[in-house]
C-alpha cells in the first residue's frame, strides 16, 4: 500500500494496483491485517491525532477514535495482534508505554504489559516501534526504547512478560519478528552507533553478533526489518533512507 492522497492496494505477485480507497485524510502512518482492514493514524502534523479503521475492500469506515496522544509525530506504526483471544490493535502512548484497542468498536482495553516507567524522575524506558507476529501457537508483542536501547517481549495472548534485551548503538529503529525451525526469533536495529542484530525472542539471549551499520561512510539507519531465509540460513532484510536494501545471511547456530 502506498500513502498519498488514495490509498492503492497492490497485488505483490504481478506488482499491478488491486484497488484505489480516498481516505481522506492526511495520512501519517498505517498499519495492515491479514483480513483486509487498514489501520490509519492521521494527521501528518499539526493536530492531535486520530485512528481511523477502514475496510480495504470498500473503504467504509469502521470505527475513528482520538488517541491519547499530545502530537502526532510521536505516533509510530500500530501493529496487529491477539490479546485473550481477540484481535486488537496496539498503538504506543506519549507515557512511555502502549495500549490496546477493539478494532470494531474503538474502545481503549483496560490492559497493562508491564511496567513501563522506573523509579524517578525521566522515562528511561519509552515505548516506540513495535512489532508483533504469530509464531507457532504464540502470538509475541515487541517494543524498542525510543531514548535507550531496550527491547522488551511479551506473550501478547496472556500478557506475560518473555524477554529484556539490551541492543548495541541508542535508539530502536526497528523490529521484526521471524522463525527459525519453530524457534521465534527478534530482528533489532538501532539509530545511534547502528547495529543490526538477531535475538532469541523467548530467552532475549542473542542469537549471533550481529552486524555493524556504523562502520560506513554514511552510517545505515534502518527503518523497517523482515525477518527470512536465504540459501538455507535466516537472514534479516533492512531498508533505509539513502540506502538500497541490506540483506545479512546469519549462518547456523548464530555463525555469521
Amino acid at each position: 500500500m502506498l500513502a498519498g492522497d488514495e490509498l492503492t492496494v497492490w497485488d505483490v505477485t504481478d506488482g499491478r494496483p488491486v484497488t484505489r480507497i480516498t481516505s481522506g485524510v492526511d495520512l501519517h502512518t498505517m498499519a495492515l491485517d491479514d483480513r483486509g482492514t487498514a489501520a490509519l493514524v492521521y494527521p501528518i502534523e499539526g493536530e492531535k491525532p486520530r485512528l481511523r479503521i477502514v475496510d480495504l475492500a470498500d473503504g467504509t469506515v469502521r470505527t475513528d477514535m482520538a488517541l491519547p496522544l499530545r502530537n502526532v509525530n510521536l505516533v509510530q506504526a500500530p501493529v496487529w495482534t491477539e490479546h485473550a483471544g481477540r484481535r486488537v490493535l496496539v498503538v504506543n502512548d506519549d507515557e512511555g508505554g502502549f495500549v490496546l484497542y477493539d478494532p470494531d468498536t474503538g474502545d481503549q482495553l483496560p490492559v497493562l504489559f508491564g511496567e513501563h516507567r522506573v523509579e524517578g524522575f525521566a522515562p528511561w524506558f519509552s515505548a516506540g516501534v513495535l512489532a508483533a507476529r504469530r509464531v507457532g501457537d504464540r502470538h509475541l508483542l515487541a517494543t524498542g526504547s525510543s531514548l535507550g536501547s531496550e527491547v522488551r517481549v511479551w506473550d501478547a495472548g496472556t500478557g506475560e512478560p518473555l524477554a529484556r534485551m539490551s541492543c548495541a548503538g541508542l535508539g530502536v529503529s526497528a523490529l521484526a519478528f521471524g522463525d527459525d525451525d519453530g524457534r521465534p526469533v527478534l530482528a533489532t536495529a538501532t539509530r545511534t552507533y547502528p547495529r543490526l542484530q538477531l535475538w532469541d525472542a523467548v530467552t532475549g539471549t542473542e542469537w549471533c553478533k550481529g552486524v555493524d551499520m556504523s562502520q560506513r561512510v554514511n552510517p545505515m539507519e534502518a527503518t523497517a526489518l523482515q525477518v527470512t531465509r536465504w540459501r538455507g540460513k535466516v537472514a534479516v532484510l533492512a531498508v533505509g533512507n539513502g540506502w538500497p536494501p541490506f540483506l545479512w545471511a546469519a549462518g547456523q547456530d548464530g555463525q555469521d
